[in-house]
């Protein structure tokens, strides 16, 4: 995962964003947060991510629709954004 800079860390859970950010900091990834699913695609439309963790169980927009957001959002000559469900 060399090729990956800017991570999107997607989660309700204050301890899990903290834990999340905390070991890609270590790596020296530019990280953001958000939330919720709503946050999240927020943040997609307004920049660049080489990588989205996601939470799937989330308050407002979870995270199975919000990835379908962002999937419609993706332009189609781009390459795709690796997102990762993550889960407590």
């Amino acid at each position: 995962m060399s090729d990956i800079k800017k991570v999107l860390v997607v989660d309700d859970d204050r301890y899990n964003l903290e834990i999340l950010s905390a070991i890609l900091d270590l790596r020296d990834y530019e990280i953001e947060t958000a939330s919720n699913g709503t946050e999240a695609v927020d943040r997609f439309e307004n920049g660049h991510f080489d990588l989205i963790l996601m939470d799937i169980m989330m308050p407002e927009l979870n995270g199975n629709v919000a990835t379908q957001v962002i999937r419609a959002l993706e332009k189609p000559d781009q390459k795709p954004t690796r997102i990762i469900a993550v889960t407590a």
